[in-house]
């Protein structure tokens, strides 16, 4: 008797759509810019991070005065955003943020920049981290910046995840580079590109230059103060 012909092959699997970089925050959070009455909460969410996990590899709270002279140097080329619960009292409503850093200050680098994300944990997994940068993306993009870098400390697959979403790939590894917890981590090097152009960059523009004239439609929200 002859055999039954087998069945037929399953086609690939499709690849998943790439997210869209604007994907707006899940309710009922807001994303903004940060103001000077938010960087003492930027400061306690990296802190409290830093206690817990590897994200930050502090290994003791960094100075409150560091942090706001950062920002004030900062800010006006690089942007900080900040994502706002406005059912939380005032003082309490940052649960999170993304920023922009000067990746090196030689000037051969000023169209790159660093990133940084961190979360408060009630509300991790709830798509925040993706819709911060999917505002600072756009806004960097708009004020000419072309690179953009992360350091993780391995492994962090939430991280790591997020910055692949956005493009970035491992593109190096720090092996045995920071000691906390007793051990060494490893850092994982993640870059990307926010333009395929690889023509001469324009001069890159300040974050109010790029709000009033690099963004449109409800982008212009992250720019209101």
């Amino acid at each position: 008797m002859q055999s039954p012909p087998p069945p037929p092959a399953e086609p690939p699997a499709e690849p998943p759509a790439e997210p869209p970089a604007s994907s707006p925050p899940p309710p009922p959070f807001v994303i903004r810019r940060a103001r000077a009455a938010h960087v003492d909460q930027v400061a306690q969410i990296t802190r409290d991070e830093a206690h817990r996990s590897a994200a930050s590899v502090a290994s003791g709270d960094e100075p409150l005065e560091r942090w706001r002279a950062d920002w004030e140097a900062q800010a006006p080329l690089y942007p900080w955003l900040v994502a706002l619960d406005p059912r939380r009292p005032a003082g309490e409503e940052v649960v999170g943020y993304a920023k922009a850093s000067p990746f090196n200050p030689r000037d051969g680098f000023r169209w790159s920049v660093a990133l940084s994300v961190y979360l408060k944990p009630d509300v991790k997994g709830a798509g925040l981290g993706a819709a911060l940068y999917g505002e600072l993306f756009p806004l960097l993009r708009a004020q000419g910046y072309l690179r953009v870098y992360a350091r993780i400390a391995l492994p962090n697959p939430p991280s790591q995840a997020l910055h692949e979403r956005f493009g970035l790939r491992q593109t190096g590894v720090l092996p045995r580079f920071a000691w906390k917890f007793g051990r060494w981590f490893d850092m994982g090097i993640y870059t990307g590109s926010l333009v395929e152009d690889e023509r001469a960059p324009r001069a890159v523009v300040g974050v109010e230059e790029a709000c009033l004239t690099g963004l449109t439609g409800a982008r212009h929200l992250l720019c209101a103060d």
